[in-house]
């Protein structure tokens, strides 16, 4: 029932975080050369308008969402063996268009979140040497600490959101094509590792319904996140494992249902289906 396959290939995460990190690098060595930090915010925002900015910032959300729509659909095709609606699966994969609406949704958010890291990162230089200025702090001290705080800004920022978007593009895809197919209940699976937050730990094999995604936090008593699906958290590596069939079930088995987990023979989730 609860398929490996839909795990998320870390590679994608890997190279798109690579990408990434020589972007926001280039934008690291221009201001650190300059002479005037009162300047950052100008420089920054021409850096984001600059054509290869955009270039080399769209080359990398497509070079993202082109692997990770090839490996989905490798999950898909293997998934299919599995069930009779196999035929039902390849038909709709033959389809797909780079135009649909997912997929364009992913490369702006993806555009918006790169387009505001030289922002978030001319912000925060600007407030440390304001703030270093009034401590006192002579300028060449100021210059060899944001040498050493700048790159560290620009790796982290590379991480989160190559890490965030890559597991989101992947759960988002395969939302997608589950609802268009009419598959409208998953199994939530972790990644079964130590860094598995408390909250997702507490989802690992629940079933729920991609239309009413459960909060996580809520549920295992923390403070209230929102409800989202597997995937679409910040560093979330959880990942939904459609349900095509209810024999692929093991009954009696958790649902995520009316808000609460709950647990469920298979006479009363046939009910709800």
């Amino acid at each position: 029932m609860i398929r490996k396959i839909w795990k998320p290939q870390r590679r994608i995460e890997i190279d798109y975080q690579k990408f990434l990190f020589v972007l926001f690098s280039k934008f690291s060595t221009e201001i650190l050369t300059m002479k005037k930090q009162t300047l950052l915010m100008g420089v920054a925002k021409r850096f984001i308008k600059s054509k290869w900015f955009n270039d080399f910032a769209e080359g990398a959300v497509i070079g993202m969402f082109t692997k990770t729509k090839k490996d989905t659909a490798r999950q898909w095709r293997e998934a299919a063996k599995e069930t009779s609606k196999g035929r039902k699966i390849y038909e709709a994969l033959k389809k797909e268009t780079d135009k649909d609406k997912v997929y364009q949704d992913l490369l702006k958010r993806n555009m918006f979140y790169i387009s505001s890291v030289p922002l978030e990162m001319a912000d925060r230089m600007s407030k440390y040497v304001a703030k270093a200025h009034i401590e006192g702090k002579r300028p060449e001290q100021i210059a060899k600490e944001l040498q050493e705080m700048v790159p560290g800004m620009a790796r982290s920022k590379a991480n989160l959101i190559a890490r965030t978007e890559s597991a989101k593009a992947a759960a988002e895809i395969v939302q997608a094509r589950a609802i268009k197919l009419g598959f409208q209940w998953y199994v939530w699976k972790t990644s079964e590792d130590q860094r598995v937050r408390k909250s997702h730990r507490n989802m690992n094999g629940i079933i729920a319904k991609y239309s009413d995604p459960p909060s996580p936090e809520k549920l295992s008593g923390e403070k209230d996140q929102g409800n989202y699906n597997p995937g679409n958290f910040y560093n979330c590596r959880c990942f939904a494992s459609p349900v095509f069939d209810i024999d692929d079930i093991n009954f009696p088995h958790r649902i995520y249902y009316n808000g609460s987990i709950q647990t469920m023979t298979k006479v009363q989730f046939k009910e709800i289906m």
